[in-house]
């Protein structure tokens, strides 16, 4: 090292590469304004910068170096020992700690991950897991590395991009939880281990849940809710596709148009446009087509959100909508102009149009904030009229959630008959939809409270898909009836159906269903009903019936059931119908239960009979599709269009479905 800091001299080639001196922007102050006149080398830079050190802020020096210690950790520990005189080059390398995040996730998120550790050795030293050593040691280091992505993501989940590692890693450590409860139900003599490992995996996705909410409340909404929709690095790549749009259209680059056979459709279109820009009063937006302009324009609001900090977001959030103005105008005026249509001109519109929704406001993701701040904050601090209907939604079903997974883990306890086996499987399966449900009103903005989603946002939409099958297992007095040939035999497993009910362990939640429905567990039919008035919409009013929300179970395990199902929403336009989301939910549901059967089958061979144990729960998402009148479900496949050759062959259009 030869006393020198490798911080400063890393700093200083940085400073000299993006034309910053020593009192550059990486001399300022963490406060400090960025500079207004950047080139697009130091926007690289800035970028660079972010991606790689893990800083919200390259202009902090405080931060950079900090980044830089956690990047070279070899050279920081050495640097360490030598400052503090002990001879660093015989002693081994420690691992320099983990940067101390705000609040107390940080504590539970360490304890979250200790209690997976714990429960995967105990698994690994039982010797009734002998046969499936290999598997398991595979599981602890696919789930090792999904933890640290989601805890590395967590915390930057003001980036769109980070937010959606840390969901990826709460989703699949679900599918992990799931197959483990269902593994353990199949193995009763281990059973509480997997279930002990399932519940932890549920700790660790939900601290990264709360750690995605700790960001977005962080930045101090007071009020507002503009949440940035692309990250530094992609408005990069978009600003780049924009200037190589702009040379094609305007002739710069060295082929301005196609091959030799090509008519200049680019330089056409570029010509009347420029024509009708000044002759329609518009004369101001013909700068943009000057690229050093343009590029300066976007280089600029790059710039403000390479500062992804409290204060960088705001101030992008009160500039950003109104220097994109310019070019929004500039796209409506281009979509008019008459004449031949031009690629070139289409090209360049395209990524002038993806540039600026990158700046367009979304308030997807304001929601986790319920999850990681207390309730009695919601006034004031977090929006002064309050959650609304659907986060209040949520928070309703974050609370059944979490009874409902009580439950389950003392359901079985000593009784491991194939009927209880089966129950406990369809029942963890609807805490695994529950989960998938939190997540998807996490992200959805749709303030109404009918729970289905307007505009851009069908997540609350996806949330009723879920909603379905917890009713379907709810009124099997309602669903049996609808349902016809191999489906209703398969579904009158005496575990859905009230007519079998010739034992106490016949159906899984109910002891009786006439003269009136009585629950076994009344705490287990509290958590279901909550749940389920979370995720349903209400029935039309006038309509007679009892909603899920006014359903109430007595002490004594009575209650009175809605006597209809949960009707569907209706859209009037086909692409964007509630009915075909639900739909496609529900299929997405039906294929991830097929493709557990051979991982079941090699973790926890089963005298019960594990493929039909599988099997059944397939046939629950099934009965609630069929049951609401919704389609099949199509094979897995991808779509490829006709090529004019087969068409034309064919006697076929050549545009349309094969």
């Amino acid at each position: 090292m030869n006393g020198q800091n490798p911080t400063d001299a890393y700093g200083q080639s940085l400073l000299g590469i993006s034309g910053q001196g020593p009192a550059g922007a990486y001399g300022q102050p963490p406060g400090a304004s960025v500079p207004s006149s950047r080139s697009p080398i130091a926007v690289k830079l800035d970028n660079l910068i972010r991606s790689r050190l893990r800083v919200s802020n390259p202009y902090d020096p405080i931060e950079v170096a900090d980044g830089l210690t956690r990047f070279y950790r070899g050279a920081a520990e050495h640097k360490r020992l030598e400052e503090a005189g002990l001879p660093f080059y015989q002693v081994q390398v420690v691992q320099p700690p983990r940067p101390e995040m705000a609040g107390p996730s940080r504590f539970e998120l360490d304890q979250a991950r200790s209690d997976v550790g714990k429960d995967l050795d105990s698994l690994l030293q039982n010797q009734l897991t002998k046969d499936i050593v290999p598997e398991l040691r595979g599981w602890q280091s696919a789930i090792d590395n999904i933890i640290a992505d989601g805890a590395e993501a967590a915390p930057l989940s003001l980036d769109p991009r980070m937010r959606d590692r840390g969901f990826q890693a709460r989703r699949l450590l679900g599918d992990y939880a799931r197959v483990a409860r269902f593994v353990g139900a199949l193995t009763p003599a281990i059973n509480d281990n997997f279930r002990a490992l399932g519940r932890s995996l549920d700790e660790v996705a939900a601290v990264l849940m709360v750690l995605m909410g700790d960001a977005i409340a962080n930045i101090g909404f007071s009020g507002g809710r503009f949440l940035l929709q692309a990250q530094a690095s992609d408005l990069q790549d978009r600003r780049d596709a924009v200037l190589s749009g702009l040379r094609n259209l305007v002739g710069s680059t060295q082929i301005p148009y196609g091959s030799e056979d090509d008519w200049p459709r680019g330089l056409d279109a570029y010509r009347r446009f420029i024509d009708r820009l000044d002759s329609g009063g518009n004369s101001d937006l013909r700068a943009l087509f000057v690229e050093a302009n343009l590029a300066k324009l976007m280089d600029d609001l790059i710039a403000r959100v390479n500062v992804m900090n409290a204060d960088g977001l705001r101030a992008l959030g009160a500039t950003g909508v109104l220097q994109v103005q310019p070019m929004r105008r500039l796209i409506q005026l281009g979509q008019t102009l008459p004449g031949p249509p031009s690629p070139q001109l289409a090209a360049f519109l395209e990524a002038l149009l993806l540039f600026v929704e990158a700046f367009k406001y979304s308030p997807s993701g304001y929601r986790l904030i319920q999850v990681a701040r207390p309730s009695i904050l919601n006034y004031g601090l977090y929006g002064v009229a309050g959650p609304d209907k659907n986060t209040l939604r949520l928070g309703d079903l974050v609370i059944a959630r979490g009874n409902l997974a009580v439950r389950l883990d003392c359901f079985l306890e000593c009784e491991c008959t194939p009927s209880q086996t089966l129950c406990q499987i369809i029942l963890d399966k609807l805490l695994y939809d529950i989960d998938r449900a939190i997540d998807a009103l996490s992200l959805g903005f749709d303030t109404d409270g009918s729970g289905i989603g307007v505009g851009q946002s069908n997540a609350e939409t996806r949330a009723i898909a879920y909603g379905l099958v917890v009713e379907t297992l709810l009124q099997p007095t309602l669903v049996n009836p609808l349902l016809t040939g191999t489906l209703r035999s398969k579904f009158n497993l005496g575990t859905f159906d009230p007519t079998l009910l010739t034992t106490p362990t016949a159906n899984c939640l109910y002891s009786s269903l006439s003269p009136s429905a009585r629950f076994k567990d009344v705490d287990l039919a509290r958590a279901l009903i909550r749940a389920v008035s979370a995720l349903l919409p209400d029935l039309p009013s006038g309509t007679g019936q009892l909603p899920w929300k006014n359903v109430i179970v007595n002490d004594n395990g009575t209650v009175t059931l809605p006597s209809i199902l949960t009707g569907l929403p209706n859209g009037s336009d086909p692409p964007t119908d509630p009915k075909n989301t639900i739909l496609q939910e529900l299929c997405m549901q039906k294929d991830a239960e097929d493709q557990w059967t051979n991982l079941l089958l090699t973790l926890a061979p089963s005298c019960f009979g594990t493929t039909q144990l599988v099997g059944d729960t397939s046939v629950l998402v099934d009965a609630a599709r069929v049951s609401h009148s919704l389609a099949e479900c199509k094979e897995l496949s991808v779509f490829i269009p006709r090529d004019t050759p087969t068409s034309l062959s064919q006697g076929l259009p050549i545009i349309g479905q094969p």
